[in-house]
């Protein structure tokens, strides 16, 4: 995801989730990752009818270890698909958090001897987001990491510290993936980082 979505928690009785690295969902889902972009799609459109079983498990569980147990054992299942992870885009995925702006695409592609098109759409298929939004998220999430807890922000330095162009920009990247302003996620933040609790 590069975009909010609303996860509607009041007719819920319970839920749980696993929140996958970047590329890490690949091996666990028989498509591209790319078309499944700022999509919520059923897990049963994915894996078939076997999720109803792993479901009734999941219920019958009596406690949060075991579910979540039965989950990592669901998982283990299905990694044979683990070996199709490319290593250009396991190098590019943890090179790019790493740099406030990111060198040129062409250049990471060079270092790991692709074609700027052939990593891109590696890139792309695996992890679901383009180079250069990927590397847009990254930065976005460094900087929920740094003010995460604060009651007041300083937001010019925060743009600056960040490789943002100036506070105005650092506010349009809030708007466009977060859907929020940065004092809207202030005053609603919670436990989770990237959680905002919305009223109505």
């Amino acid at each position: 995801h590069s975009a909010p979505f609303i996860l509607e928690t009041e007719k819920m009785r319970s839920h749980i989730g696993i929140a996958f690295k970047a590329g890490g969902a690949f091996p666990f889902v028989p498509l591209p990752a790319s078309e499944l972009h700022n999509e919520v799609v059923p897990l049963d459109t994915l894996w078939g009818s076997q999720v109803f079983s792993l479901r009734d498990q999941l219920l019958e569980a009596s406690t949060a270890e075991a579910k979540f147990a039965i989950l990592e054992q669901t998982l283990l299942a299905r990694l044979p698909r683990l070996d199709l992870i490319h290593p250009a885009v396991s190098f590019a995925v943890a090179h790019f958090p790493q740099v406030l702006s990111p060198r040129p695409v062409s250049t990471v592609a060079e270092q790991v001897g692709l074609s700027l098109r052939r990593f891109n759409q590696l890139f792309d298929a695996q992890v679901g987001l383009s180079p250069k939004r990927f590397h847009r998220v990254q930065r976005f999430q460094r900087l929920l990491g740094q003010i995460y807890g604060q009651a007041t922000v300083d937001w010019a330095d925060v743009a600056c510290a960040n490789g943002y162009f100036d506070q105005a920009h650092l506010i349009h990247e809030f708007q466009e993936l977060a859907g929020i302003s940065p004092s809207s996620y202030l005053a609603g933040a919670n436990r989770h980082m990237n959680h905002v609790v919305m009223d109505g």
